[in-house]
């Protein structure tokens, strides 16, 4: 196999923990794998007996040792100094990408756990992570599915699956947590001349590195978030070790997006609390932010005085940035981007978001049934004032604007299609059967999710009571 080297490895050894995957002596097969990914990282063309076995661990690129990940975290608001990756190994980085098993057996960091992943979360990741990818969110991609008749308990009895996650990098807020609470200074200071020379090379000539690390990061989730939000996605477990310092959406794990609009939606079975709420995911990043400030606080100056007024500083700012971004990606919705944006679009918004509360609408239909509503289709819309209010301020403002080109760019920003709950756990439970049929057709699906397609129509039917999922499960 073609040798990718990792630049992780050149790290000290606390860092990391060389693991190899476990292989699995039951039957095994590969559900789908993504050429197109593949050609990207410049990954030769294998055989498909020698995609089964590379992604499912039995054998590795040449020369690469496989090793996980330590990192701690704060995981829902309590901090947890050791945590790292336990059921996933990184076995090779190409073109500047990870490469990485989840699923693949035990690391040194499984804690008691076997390691292994059931094929619902297989699933899940690599259709969601897709999903977003297409929709042009910032996300870690899907390279390969195995599915084994391994058998895995978790809340249900299921085979097990092993999922090939590519990412920018695999850094979390909590990699440098890990260090930083330890009070290893020069770890840290490793792990960030690491990120720079890695991740953002630009800024490694810069008058202090360590505070344009930190703008980065913060530059890049604070555009995130409000990209997720705009697509009515709820990650469910925004810890700071589920934190990716490239950017990158990471960890599907009990993930969902809403049907109806609800400003206060939580799926995730373990967010008891709703800390991770789809309207509480802005100031959690904040939150999060701080807590990579702190570790950087040394690095940025000799004075801790004066570390933390500048990086009190930057968090203010990227604040206002945060919530400058959500207003102009709820602005896009709407089609009201532009040079006389205003606080009266903000009040159009929270009027339609209001309306979509009330009514219990479907978030991502009520948004792309608007360029019908221009051309007078109501259907999708039950009357009554709040709906007059606001159609009348909408039609008001948009007034001497070309529609039809308001209605091609609402069509290019409000998804046709999203990845339904119901749908996603049907595809589940046919995979855990052996039937990927529901599988590979959300997966073409998936591909042009802006684009009118009749043939998927079905797909974007919200679910009947009967079908509505209500919690979801990290699988963990």
């Amino acid at each position: 196999m073609k040798n990718f080297t990792s630049t992780y490895l050149k790290l000290s050894s606390d860092f990391y923990s060389l693991s190899k995957p476990e292989v699995s002596n039951s039957e095994k097969s590969l559900i789908l794998y993504n050429d197109e990914l593949a050609k990207k990282l410049g990954l030769p063309d294998y055989s498909e007996l020698e995609k089964l076995q590379i992604f499912s661990g039995e054998k590795s690129f040449e020369g690469q040792d496989s090793f996980a990940m330590v990192y701690a975290g704060h995981q829902f608001g309590h901090f947890n100094p050791r945590l790292g990756d336990g059921r996933a190994v990184i076995i090779g980085e190409a073109s500047g990408f990870d490469i990485q098993l989840k699923g693949s057996g035990k690391t040194a960091y499984s804690r008691r756990g076997d390691g292994k992943s059931p094929i619902g979360p297989v699933v899940r990741e690599y259709l969601l992570s897709e999903y977003m990818n297409n929709v042009n969110i910032s996300t870690t991609r899907s390279l390969a599915a195995v599915r084994t008749e391994d058998v895995i308990v978790r809340n249900t009895i299921s085979y097990g699956g092993i999922f090939t996650r590519v990412a920018k990098s695999h850094l979390r807020i909590g990699s440098f947590q890990y260090f930083a609470a330890k009070g290893e200074l020069d770890r840290v200071r490793e792990l960030a001349d690491y990120t720079i020379d890695r991740l953002f090379p630009s800024i490694k000539d810069d008058q202090n590195p360590y505070l344009s690390l930190f703008q980065k990061v913060a530059s890049k989730q604070v555009q995130l978030i409000p990209h997720w939000m705009s697509v009515g996605f709820i990650h469910g477990v925004m810890n700071t070790d589920n934190t990716s310092i490239s950017g990158e959406t990471i960890d599907y794990g009990p993930c969902a997006f809403m049907d109806e609009f609800d400003y206060y939606k939580v799926f995730s079975s373990i967010d008891r609390d709703s800390r991770y709420a789809f309207g509480n995911q802005p100031q959690i990043i904040m939150w999060n932010l701080a807590r990579f400030a702190d570790t950087l606080i040394p690095l940025i100056s000799s004075t801790q005085d004066d570390a933390v007024s500048l990086l009190e500083t930057e968090l203010k700012y990227y604040n206002e940035l945060l919530v400058s971004n959500q207003r102009r990606e709820f602005a896009k919705k709407l089609g009201v981007v532009d040079e006389s944006y205003s606080d009266k679009d903000d009040e159009l918004i929270e009027l339609f978001l209001l309306y979509l509360q009330e009514e219990e609408l479907d978030f991502t239909n009520s948004f792309r049934a608007l360029s019908s509503l221009l051309d007078g289709d109501t259907s999708s819309f039950p009357e009554n004032d709040r709906f007059h209010k606001f159609k009348d301020s909408w039609f008001k403002r948009i007034e001497g604007k070309d529609i039809e080109l308001v209605k091609r760019e609402l069509n290019m920003v409000n998804p046709f299609i999203i990845p339904r709950n119901h749908l996603i756990e049907e595809a589940i439970v046919k995979a855990n059967e052996g039937d990927f049929e529901l599988f590979n057709e959300l997966n073409t699906a998936f591909l042009k999710p802006f684009e009118t397609n009749e043939k998927y129509t079905k797909f974007t039917l919200p679910p009947k009571d009967s079908e509505k999922v209500k919690m979801t499960f990290c699988g963990t």
